[in-house]
């Protein structure tokens, strides 16, 4: 008995004088007691019945309940009808004794909104590349900046109208290319070429100082060598 206490006292003396050796094994305690928590933690999953409360399933690794009207969405652990019944009494009381469909037609309209707005950001995306790549070829090519809201816009909407459809030919009108536009982008461009070639002659500036210095560097020891000779 004697012998273990002395060495839990050396054991503790040893810890306590190695501070290193105190924060390894507090990381270890951390995170053996997270990985307990974690296995202990219950994961409760989604009744399509809380519809009726107008929630949603988020797709996500762990269930979570996105409300169809305001969009919040609760942790997994709220997924209890008291919960998001009382959610919905507090936040929506105007909707409280609706029936489902209510609520199935608003997750309709989150649908169509959600595919919208992808569409919309990979349209919108696609107008910025193809003004500035028009930009582009304006400025190589010297023509004024006019020439594409005069002469490129109207003739790519024709192609469009005749080879694909009216649909294609309405997407061309959401590439913006006035000549504010046009001149803002080739601004930009020139700018960032610019900032390029700064940033390299800079780069290759600073290797040519180092290289000097070094050599400045080794002379001294050159001469002084050659003065003892």
């Amino acid at each position: 008995m004697e012998k273990q206490i002395s060495r839990r006292v050396l054991r503790f003396r040893l810890i306590s004088s190695d501070p290193d050796q105190i924060r390894a094994e507090a990381s270890v305690s951390s995170a053996s007691t997270n990985k307990e928590v974690k296995a202990n933690k219950r994961v409760r999953k989604f009744d399509d019945e809380f519809i009726k409360y107008g929630f949603v399933c988020t797709e996500d690794d762990e269930p979570r309940a996105r409300c169809v009207m305001c969009l919040t969405v609760l942790s997994n652990e709220s997924l209890k009808p008291n919960k998001l019944h009382r959610h919905l009494h507090t936040k929506h009381p105007e909707s409280i004794g609706k029936p489902v469909e209510f609520f199935q037609k608003k997750v309709g309209h989150l649908k169509c909104k959600q595919h919208f707005m992808t569409t919309f950001t990979d349209v919108n995306q696609k107008a910025l590349e193809a003004s500035y790549r028009v930009s582009y070829r304006i400025a190589k090519s010297g023509k004024p900046y006019t020439i594409a809201e005069d002469l490129i816009v109207p003739a790519v909407q024709d192609i469009a109208a005749i080879m694909f459809g009216e649909k294609e030919m309405q997407q061309i009108s959401q590439i913006p290319l006035s000549d504010t536009t046009v001149s803002r982008r080739i601004f930009e461009m020139a700018e960032n070429v610019e900032n390029e070639i700064i940033m390299r002659i800079r780069k290759s500036l600073d290797s040519i100082i180092v290289s000097t210095l070094v050599q400045l560097l080794k002379e001294p020891s050159r001469s002084s060598r050659q003065d003892q000779i």
